[in-house]
């Protein structure tokens, strides 16, 4: 549990609320170059490219059996109807082979025609109800455009549809566009995070949440500015999250978590166990991820790094040993915060198939750089919405129409949203508690919930 090795700025000026407890448990697979702006690298690059993680148990559903049993038979050439070659492989190509690759976290692989031809009914399925691409945020463009999205338009999701009908042609194959490589990786990162042993995910469960206690080693205050996650083994490994503790009385609590349990780290849903914030975010599809320009994000010298790793074990579990490369710097132009927006004051009523909560915050005519957003609720969530009173205006900052806790992510707009003055900000979050017979807090555990997100911003 250590980190192989190769002035601090206050930022302190929007005191919206003062967490109680850490947020945990972000991801989200795709392979979307960014936008100008959001940087870094085929698909993962500045601003978060974190383009990532395939729900790889909802692709499970559709599985690898639908949709006929003869690929040469419709793989004629054919006009008037989407065929395989010039329709339907960009879009598979660039929103799925992320996770859906040879040795990837998703159940089966979308490499080829083939692929695509056995799973037919099912691409048709999952992506007319937008479960897949797995993005639960809005990315349709009311709410702000983001560089890393994973998003089909409506028209792009009827070819599915049409394609399927049509007895899914292939069309002519050397029309079809070449498989994308991997993203490519990080040069010469500063420091290794490394658990510094395998640990073999619990195959009792469908999904593990572990974290691993890692001394980063660093002496002086750094600040991120790139970082890279390796999984040990791609098949079982859906996202993972690097936390920092918010202050240094913590570091005996976060090191009786991982004792009080056998083998490397701890069990650790939703939460890491103690008052902590993001600092990396990963999941499968995206290369190495470049801070938006000029930013970068504070890494306190002497404090235990907490990495938090979901297993996904659909397709059983496998020995893993998840890494961490990160780039740093001394000091950045522009110091960020993932400055967190919850209501830790929410109660849900039993019962209910709309439970809402809302909270407001004044935050006194601050200016701000908004760069991107990462939403957090646990399984009970439905909605949420994040909006700005700001520059006599109401700003959207996020929308979320179909949460799923098993695939989130931070997600980087396209351009940073640029405020002079921000008078408010209020977050709303729904979920159904039909399930439960007592009321619903705020919380770490899997009975509890969370309405949250963090906003990575500047000020100028």
């Amino acid at each position: 549990m250590y980190a192989r090795r190769g002035g601090r700025s206050s930022l302190g000026f929007w005191a919206l609320l003062a967490l109680a407890g850490s947020a945990g448990s972000f991801v989200a697979c795709s392979t979307t170059p960014p936008a100008d702006g959001s940087g870094g690298t085929t698909s993962g690059g500045q601003a978060g490219e974190t383009t990532g993680g395939s729900s790889a148990g909802g692709a499970a559903a559709g599985g690898a059996a639908a949709g006929g049993s003869d690929p040469t038979g419709s793989g004629g050439f054919t006009t008037g109807s989407p065929n395989w070659s010039e329709d339907l492989a960009p879009l598979v190509y660039r929103e799925c082979v992320g996770c859906h690759r040879t040795g990837g976290v998703a159940p089966f692989p979308l490499e080829t025609f083939e692929d695509a031809f056995a799973a037919g009914v099912a691409l048709t399925v999952h992506t007319a109800s937008r479960h897949m691409p797995p993005m639960p945020v809005d990315g349709s463009g009311s709410c702000n455009t983001f560089s890393n999205a994973r998003w089909l338009t409506d028209d792009e999701i009827a070819l599915f549809a049409e394609w399927n009908d049509a007895g899914k042609p292939q069309g002519d194959p050397s029309l079809a566009p070449d498989l994308p490589e991997p993203p490519p990786s990080l040069d010469e990162p500063d420091i290794v995070l490394d658990p510094g042993e395998e640990y073999s995910p619990n195959d009792a469960l469908d999904d593990d949440y572990r974290c691993f206690v890692i001394d980063s080693g660093l002496t002086e205050d750094q600040y991120i500015t790139a970082y890279e996650v390796n999984p040990g083994d791609a098949r079982v490994v859906h996202h993972a999250i690097v936390y920092e503790p918010t202050s240094d009385s913590v570091a005996q609590d976060i090191a009786d978590l991982d004792a009080a349990e056998a083998g490397p780290g701890y069990t650790c849903f939703g939460g890491v166990g103690v008052d902590a914030e993001p600092r990396v975010l990963w999941a499968p599809g995206g290369g190495y991820v470049q801070m938006p320009q000029d930013t970068g994000v504070l890494l306190t010298a002497g404090r235990p790094l907490i990495l938090q790793v979901h297993y996904n074990l659909k397709n059983g579990s496998f020995p893993d040993r998840t890494t961490v490369e990160l780039s740093l710097a001394d000091e950045v132009a522009q110091p960020a915060i993932y400055q967190p927006i919850g209501d830790l004051d929410m109660v849900l009523e039993p019962g209910l198939e709309d439970a809402t909560t809302t909270r407001e915050f004044s935050a006194f005519g601050i200016s701000a750089v908004v760069h991107g957003v990462i939403p957090h609720m646990h399984t009970l969530g439905r909605e949420l919405s994040v909006t700005t009173d700001a520059d006599g205006e109401d700003h959207c900052l996020v929308t979320v129409d179909r949460w799923d806790f098993h695939s989130q992510n931070a997600w980087w707009y396209a351009e940073p949203l640029r405020f002079d003055s921000v008078d408010s900000v209020s977050i709303t979050c729904s979920y159904d508690t039909t399930d439960r017979t007592e009321q619903v807090r705020w919380g770490e555990g899997t009975q509890d919930e969370m309405c949250l997100t963090y906003l990575y911003m500047t000020t100028e």
